[in-house]
Formats: structure tokens, C-alpha cells, sequence
């Protein structure tokens, strides 16, 4: 979830569930380290007239500390990261249990490659067979498969399994990350966007008062993308003071994403929640004013009037469900003999599963704070002053485009930073230290994995621990990327 408000600056990463922020001056730094430690101590500081860059570096990771928690929250964001982690261990006993000796060529994306058409395919391979000098028939075949197919368990396929899981395990990330998005004009993308934006909000008018805040990201907000993502509801919300905007779109967009599993609810649009959202938008736009004034007043109201509205049970009881369902689903995916399911040592999965039961810890324990405090959710605290009360994701500082002067400035003036400065500083919690490795096998093996199947490493793209793995799996084959 990349922040045009805040330029390449920052980024939630809901695959390897952590905050990415980029620094490129010491400065740059220091003001979002600061943020971090407001965070931690709960104050705020002023910085009226300070300019609109601070601004901006001092509230990011409200911003971006609000996509973890309604990450945490939602159906979506940790179905998305329970299927990574299922599809990197069946592409891995894939990789790892395949003859490679009958090929010389793998092509790459995994999923576009399968997804062409026959005759595409048929010309990209005798493209690349006679630049290559290497025959067709020593290229990996991925087969083709049908919808049905892809999810069979016939007998007569049994030989085709591995593929076939990985390539049905890609589909089911597709559909959550595009294909869920195609029943309405708001993407789920949208929704976390418009959720973190009016967050960032609240936090730029508490540092830097409304006026100068308002100020400061005027362009950013009155024009393109976050433009229009606050216009969400102008036509009925047009009116209220900002503050009660913001917070009033923060607790929409959070109550579209808590949504029931699969299984526990009828329609699938019920699901969506950039379907969620704007059936919501449009239910509002038809109530009196007082009532809506009401809900603007008592958060706790407008969460009664949401579920009325979308047919749901509360919000509390949505957070229990989803926390058993993932329970089962996560527990399923280790079974006790999961070494000889899965090529990897047993020690190694261990590691993954304490840092995927941390996570799975760090939901159940802001779903019980929500629901002892949903108040004090409402007004956002669980960004700032309650922050501490819950698990904080890793937190990747990127330091590539620093200058090395000013690198050794923040060697040398924040010696009391858990991390060295060098290129890529990961701050962790103490929860999180304390499944660093798990964390880091994870990381590795996702971005390998996002790479191979999709063409993207989407945790640290220039590891190069990720291009030792893949030599590894692939010590003889041409890795060729296949372009439609």
C-alpha cells in the first residue's frame, strides 16, 4: 500500500506485515523517529509553521500505523498473508521435490505464464528458444489447467499436485488482491487508504492545529487520488468540522473492512469492502440530519447504525469469529509430521509458526482492546498514546539513498537505536525480537516466492539472500520473465 500523500515514502506491506519508510536525509530520519517515539510515550509535540515536509515526516506513521491495525482487524488483510505464507511453503516442497534435470529454461511470472493463451505461449517460447539457443522442449512445463481442474482432488491428477496448488493458491491471491475488487468501483485498497489518510489527518491537526494543517496538505487533498477518497460522503457529511470528519470516515472505512469469513456469511458482496463502503455512503446520504449529527457526536451510535445498515452482527463479535476461523486455519497449516509435507527443516518451519502465531497474538490482542475500549479505538489512540498497549509490526528504515556522512551522523548521535544504521534497520518490538528469525525466514521465502509466482519480491527486492535462494532451488535453469 504505497502513500502518495506521502510521496515513495512510506509503505504498509501486508504480505510480510511490516511498515517500510525510506529515508533519504538524516532529517528525514529524525522526524519520523520521533513519531515512533511519541508512540511509545505517548506525548505530542507541536510544530506549527514548521512547513509542510516535517508535517508530513512527523505524522507518517500515524498514517501507516493505521493500515497495521485495520490489517490486523480485517477479513482481507490477514487472509492475504495466511495465503502467502501457504502458497510459499507448497511453491517451496514444489521447487525442492521437481526432476530439474529434464529442463534448462523456467519462466517467470508463474501465474501470467499459465494465464496466457496457448498461442502466446507457443510464440514467447520459440522467441526465446532461438535467442537462447535452448530447444522447447527443454523448457519447465507448467501445464495448463482449468478453474475445476486447479481445484480437483480426482485421482487422475494426483501427479499434477504440486503445480496445481501453487498455481490455485496464486488465483485465490489474485482474486483477494484484484479479482475481489472488480464488484465495485472502491477498491479494498481504497478503503485502507481512506481509513490511514483521515487518521493522518487527525494527527497533522493535533501537531500543527487545523488551520496550518489544512494548509500544509492542501494540494495533496483537494486534488487526484486522496482528493477524491475524502470526497467519500462530502454530500452528507458537508457541514461538520474536520475533525469530525475524519474521524467519522476512519471509523466508516475500519467497520467496512472488519468483515465475517466465507463461510460465515451468505453473499459474497457482503465481503467486499469497497462494496461495503459505498452501499454505506449511499444509506447515509438518505438519513435526517439530526440523526447523522447524532452519529457524528457518539461514535458508539454510528457503529449501531453501520451494522443496522450492512446487516452485521457487532463489530465485537465480527473480531471473535474471524479470530477462531484464523486459529483453525493457521493451526491446520503445520500439522504435527509437517516436516515431511513441507522440504523444509523442522526447525525452520518452528521459526515461521511462532512468528505467524505472533502475529495471530497481536490481532486477538487488539481485537480484545477494541472491544474493551471501542470508544477510544473510535478516536484513534490506538495510533498514539495506546499504541504500546498493543504488538508494534517491524518497521523497515530504508537508508539506501542516504548520504554515508549523514548514515554515520545517526551511527554516532543514536547510539540508543535498537539497530545499527547501515542500509536496511529493522526496528522490532520486544514480541517481535523475539521471533526475529521466524520473521526473517518468512521474509525471505515470501519475497523468493512473490518473485517466482508473480514477478515481484514485495519485501526487500534486492536482497541478496533472495537470489541465493532461488540459485539454490534453481542452480541450473535460465530464469526468463515472460512479458504479454
Amino acid at each position: 500500500m504505497s502513500k502518495q500523500l506521502n510521496g515513495s515514502v512510506a509503505a504498509f506491506r501486508p504480505e510480510s506485515a511490516c511498515i517500510s519508510i525510506k529515508c533519504n536525509t538524516r532529517n528525514e530520519f529524525i522526524f519520523a523517529w520521533s513519531n515512533l517515539a511519541h508512540i511509545h510515550d505517548g506525548k505530542t509535540e507541536e510544530i506549527a509553521q514548521r512547513g509542510a515536509d516535517e508535517l508530513m515526516w512527523r505524522t507518517v506513521l500515524y498514517h501507516e500505523m493505521r493500515h497495521w491495525n485495520d490489517f490486523l482487524l480485517s477479513f482481507w488483510g490477514f487472509e492475504i498473508l495466511r495465503r502467502k505464507l501457504q502458497l510459499s511453503l507448497n511453491a517451496c516442497a514444489l521447487l525442492q521435490t521437481t526432476d530439474w534435470s529434464k529442463s534448462s529454461v523456467f519462466i517467470i511470472p508463474m501465474a501470467s505464464w499459465h494465464a496466457a493463451a496457448e498461442g502466446d505461449r507457443a510464440a514467447y517460447t520459440q522467441w526465446i528458444s532461438e535467442n537462447l539457443k535452448i530447444p522447447p522442449e527443454r523448457f519447465y512445463d507448467i501445464g495448463k489447467f482449468s478453474e475445476a481442474e486447479l481445484n480437483s482432488t480426482a485421482p487422475h491428477l494426483e501427479e499434477t499436485l504440486p503445480i496445481r496448488i501453487c498455481l490455485r493458491d496464486a488465483k485465490i491471491i489474485d482474486d483477494l488482491h484484484v479479482g475481489f475488487s472488480k464488484a465495485s468501483p472502491i477498491s479494498v485498497q481504497d478503503v485502507f487508504e481512506l481509513g490511514a489518510t483521515a487518521r493522518q489527518l487527525l494527527a497533522a491537526f493535533d501537531l500543527a492545529g487545523r488551520g496550518w494543517a489544512l494548509h500544509c496538505l492542501d494540494a495533496p487533498l483537494r486534488h487526484g487520488y486522496y482528493g477524491k477518497l475524502l470526497n467519500l460522503g462530502a454530500n452528507f457529511l458537508h457541514g461538520f468540522q474536520p475533525e469530525e470528519i475524519c474521524r467519522f470516515q476512519g471509523l466508516m472505512a475500519t467497520n467496512c473492512l472488519v468483515t465475517l469469513p466465507p463461510s460465515e456469511s451468505g453473499v459474497i458482496s457482503n465481503l467486499h469492502p469497497g462494496y461495503r463502503l459505498t452501499y454505506l455512503c449511499d444509506c447515509l446520504s438518505r438519513i435526517e440530519r439530526r440523526q447523522l449529527a447524532r452519529m457524528i457526536d457518539n461514535p458508539m451510535k454510528a457503529l449501531e447504525c453501520f451494522d443496522q445498515i450492512l446487516g452485521d452482527p457487532p463489530l465485537t463479535a465480527r473480531l471473535r469469529i474471524t479470530n477462531e476461523y484464523f486459529r483453525r486455519k493457521i493451526t491446520g497449516m503445520f500439522p504435527a509430521k509437517s516436516e515431511r509435507l513441507f522440504p523444509l527443516p523442522k526447525a525452520v518451519l518452528d521459526l515461521m509458526l511462532g512468528f505467524v502465531g505472533v502475529l495471530l497474538n497481536a490481532r486477538v490482542r487488539l481485537a480484545n482492546e477494541v472491544s474493551n475500549s471501542l470508544e477510544a479505538f473510535c478516536y484513534g489512540t490506538y495510533e498514539a498514546q495506546n499504541a504500546m498497549s498493543c504488538i508494534l509490526p517491524p518497521i523497515v528504515f530504508d537508508f539506501r539513498s542516504m548520504p554515508e556522512e549523514d548514515r554515520n551522523f545517526l551511527s554516532a548521535e543514536y547510539v540508543g537505536m535498537p539497530f545499527d544504521a547501515g542500509e536496511i534497520c529493522i526496528f522490532l518490538s520486544d514480541e517481535m525480537r523475539d521471533v526475529q528469525a521466524g520473521y526473517n525466514n518468512y521474509s525471505i521465502l515470501e519475497s523468493a516466492m512473490s518473485h517466482l509466482m508473480f514477478g515481484s519480491a514485495s519485501s526487500f527486492g534486492g536482497d541478496p539472500e533472495l537470489g541465493d535462494l532461488i540459485k539454490r532451488w534453481l542452480p541450473n535453469q535460465r530464469v526468463v520473465r515472460y512479458v504479454a
